[in-house]
């Protein structure tokens, strides 16, 4: 499972898809909704399902379920607050609130509605190049020999050497991480590497957006955060840990459900606020961190939780979050 991020265009979303969906629910209005889902990518693939199957068409099973939703008034009530994009922000957090705004029964169609809309209307990076930060001069990545070097400071050295296959010649200076050279180090495989390289050339059917890393990153992130800040880590839960409840629902892996949270645009600059004093590890340092734990953890010598290693891709969130940020975007957190 891996975990993306992607700017959000939160006044699209308050301003035309949830109100769309307000008259749907509430009105039973479904014209507006309707004229903006036929444009999205779903219901252009279900354009092709046989006339046997159009039943099970999304919309047609969504409309299906509207129809029967209660119609007293403490429901129509609940949904108003749902489509009330900030109404319902202000009343998501899963742990602070009991009972959070949400339908009287889950719907995969509506949800699949929901998901289908933003992805077309709502997700700006994805219809054009994203524009690079200007990057602030900063201290050269560290080199793989200092990481070897790491290592052995940490006593690691019989992972140094089962890291590095060198074959032993007469008269060769024995294996040190001075003289080893970077050339022979071969690439390190981390448990969650990018999954770009192995598939570079499939074409994706989901928005990309920029890729933190594989499952558990996201504790790991929430995790480094939390030492620094605690409301950075709070606002990065209702980003990526779930905290947050999705007006229709969340299934992770699922083409147009997999939305695990969002941040409004003010959140945005609260969390870029502060990231600004919250060192960022490099890649090779949480490379090493993460040998050392599982090194470690082999030997039964340590009791750390993969919640404390660093996280891989930490410089990717801190340039979204600071992109977005200047942007006045949200942000929203897939998980697929």
């Amino acid at each position: 499972m891996i975990v993306r991020v992607h700017a959000f265009d939160w006044h699209q979303y308050a301003d035309r898809i949830m109100p769309a969906l307000a008259r749907w629910l509430i009105n039973e209005d479904e014209t507006d909704a309707y004229q903006l889902f036929e444009q999205t990518r779903c219901a252009q693939e279900e354009l092709f399902v046989p006339a046997a199957l159009q039943q099970v068409r999304t919309w047609i099973r969504a409309r299906r379920f509207v129809q029967q939703l209660p119609r007293q008034q403490p429901y129509l009530e609940e949904y108003a607050v749902l489509c009330d994009a900030a109404a319902f922000t202000s009343l998501s957090d899963t742990y602070a609130l009991h009972h959070t705004p949400r339908l009287p029964r889950p719907s995969e169609a509506l949800r699949t509605i929901w998901g289908a809309l933003i992805q077309e209307y709502c997700l700006p990076w994805q219809h054009g190049p994203i524009n690079p930060l200007p990057q602030a001069e900063d201290e050269p990545e560290m080199a793989r020999g200092e990481m070897i070097a790491l290592l052995h400071t940490a006593g690691l050295d019989d992972l140094i050497h089962s890291l590095v296959a060198v074959q032993h010649t007469a008269g060769e200076d024995p294996i040190t991480p001075t003289s080893l050279p970077v050339a022979e180090q071969p690439p390190l495989r981390f448990a969650h590497t990018d999954s770009q390289d192995d598939e570079e050339d499939e074409a994706p059917d989901f928005p990309i957006g920029i890729e933190l890393g594989r499952l558990p990153v996201h504790l790991q992130i929430r995790g480094w955060l939390a030492r620094y800040s605690i409301r950075a880590m709070a606002l990065f839960e209702f980003l990526a840990c779930g905290r947050r409840q999705m007006p229709f629902g969340y299934q992770a892996g699922d083409a147009y459900g997999n939305i695990s949270g969002y941040l409004t645009p003010e959140e945005v600059t609260h969390l870029a606020d502060c990231l600004q004093s919250i060192p960022v590890p490099k890649k090779t340092e949480a490379e090493a961190d993460f040998l050392q734990f599982r090194e470690a953890r082999r030997k039964g010598k340590t009791q750390r939780l993969i919640d404390e290693l660093l996280p891989l891709h930490a410089d990717r969130l801190v340039q979204a979050v600071q992109r977005a940020a200047l942007q006045e975007h949200g942000l929203l957190c897939t998980h697929s």
